[in-house]
């Protein structure tokens, strides 16, 4: 699996990392990115909302902050079981 964040909130919210933090995401195959994201905006219905994406928890990814050990990930307010 490949993760590719991008996108200013997320950037923003790195600055002062807090457990909570989430991303929405569009899960597309390997390849070209670009292409594959434009074939998604395309082929979306009309009137689509960002709800519509998928919700990823950006503490999960193992580096994004210091501490992530195993208590770390034991924490149910963020991760479930």
């Amino acid at each position: 699996m490949k993760i590719t964040v991008f996108g200013h909130a997320v950037q923003e919210q790195s600055l002062e990392p807090r457990p909570g933090i989430t991303c929405k995401a569009i899960i597309l195959p390997d390849g070209n990115l670009d292409a594959s994201a434009a074939q998604w905006l395309a082929d979306a219905p009309p009137g689509t909302s960002p709800k519509a994406l998928l919700p990823v928890p950006i503490f999960g990814y193992p580096g994004w902050s210091e501490g992530q050990d195993a208590t770390f990930y034991e924490d149910k307010r963020y991760f479930r079981p």
